[in-house]
């Protein structure tokens, strides 16, 4: 639709542009107020396929603004009597700004308006803010951004480290389980090395850090695991207990009610407030703000409920105990990769095909299947985890593969 016989003008005129109000029905209307870098206000009609690169713009007042908003001036008014004498033609590039930029006056327009002249749709407009601080971040990193704050009254500098360790981490672990449940991306052994998922930012003094994760490129696992993820924020800022329950049970990883009972006590116990928002390149999500008082309300949801599952987990690591005597029931004690010790039960049905003779203490690993069983703490009893092993295989790792990067079966 450009006309050759246009002379161009620097895009740089108008400049960058930030959507402020943009019309409600954008699909029968598509209409926008925006503000330049300068704090310029334009009105944006695009034009129709085939040229829905194409837009005219006019700067307008403030009240021009409020009249356009309010339904009392027709769109093509500022158009056809634009304040400034002239208004503009461009073409806009994919991100939506000017890429080229024609300055024209109502006598020398080319073309046919892309609305009626006297169009007075009943058109609303909605207030559409600029991406957040955290949005941007993503965006510029075209990854998923998780930050956490964790404050207190009385956090001292010497006991920073303890509730990273006893809060955030925890946190961290809350968000991996969220992403494993029923995911057939990702497991347990390669999720860190498929997302490359890990902690980005950690600052000590704000006690602020910034979880990242990669999305994959199947458009609806990637939908499936923000939506994981965004659950847990909508299930710990639950007004009830019906629908904190609910969402805590959507879960297929039953050890989900374990990391969310471990984030409550957490604060609980640390006295503070925990504050998260996540957001992807495209869309940013609820906040939440976990105060103590809310922590013990869910808290007890969750206790009431007597949620806890029994749930499958699979580590790696050396055995370092094997006990098959008769007078009581056969035990095992597993050292996992990451310090962890595992002491627990056989099952039964795996003794049958175990040879005691067949395993080596030193020098090899092992893959093992734990059931785990969780009872949360009591006034009279503390927490307590039991263990069965359900099924063992030696790891098979080459010189380049770390027991971290075993792949589950």
């Amino acid at each position: 639709m450009i006309q050759p016989k246009l002379t161009p003008i620097p895009a740089e005129i108008v400049g960058q542009l930030t959507p402020f109000l943009v019309s409600s029905v954008t699909d029968i209307v598509d209409v926008s107020i925006e503000r330049s870098q300068t704090g310029a206000l334009y009105l944006l009609i695009p034009f129709q396929e085939p040229n829905e690169n194409q837009t005219i713009l006019v700067e307008i007042s403030e009240e021009r603004a409020n009249a356009i908003r309010n339904r009392a001036m027709p769109l093509i008014f500022p158009f056809m009597n634009p304040e400034k004498k002239l208004f503009y033609l461009a073409e806009m590039n994919s991100d939506k700004q000017i890429a080229k930029l024609f300055v024209l006056s109502p006598e020398q327009k080319l073309f046919e308006w892309p609305l009626p002249k006297e169009y007075t749709f009943n058109l609303n407009f909605v207030e559409k803010r600029p991406p957040s601080r955290l949005m941007e971040f993503a965006r510029k990193r075209n990854r998923v951004v998780i930050e956490m704050i964790f404050e207190a009254d009385d956090l001292q500098e010497n006991i920073r480290v303890y509730a990273f360790r006893n809060v955030l981490l925890p946190f961290v672990e809350l968000i991996k389980t969220a992403i494993l449940s029923g995911s057939l991306y990702v497991n347990d052994n390669n999720l860190e090395a498929k997302l490359k998922l890990g902690l980005s930012r950690i600052e000590h003094k704000c006690f602020l850090s910034q979880l990242e994760f990669k999305l994959s490129n199947n458009l609806l696992e990637d939908n499936l695991m923000l939506g994981r993820v965004a659950n847990l924020y909508l299930m710990l800022d639950a007004e009830n207990q019906d629908e904190f329950l609910e969402l805590a049970n959507s879960y297929e990883n039953k050890k989900i009610v374990l990391d969310i009972s471990k984030i409550l006590r957490a604060v609980i116990s640390n006295k503070g407030t925990l504050k998260s928002q996540m957001a992807s390149p495209e869309k940013e999500y609820q906040k939440i703000l976990l105060t103590r008082g809310r922590a013990r309300m869910q808290k007890k949801w969750l206790d009431t409920a007597n949620t806890a599952q029994p749930y499958i987990i699979k580590v790696a690591g050396c055995l370092t105990r094997l006990d098959f005597e008769a007078q009581r029931a056969p035990l095992f004690t597993l050292h996992a990769a990451d310090n962890e010790k595992y002491i627990g039960k056989i099952a039964s049905a795996l003794v049958q095909k175990m040879d005691e003779n067949q395993y080596n203490f030193r020098n090899t690993n092992y893959v093992c299947q734990l059931e785990v069983k969780y009872t949360p703490e009591s006034l009279k009893n503390d927490e307590r985890y039991n263990y069965t092993l359900l099924d063992i295989e030696e790891a098979e790792l080459d010189s380049q593969t770390s027991l971290d990067e075993v792949e589950e079966n």
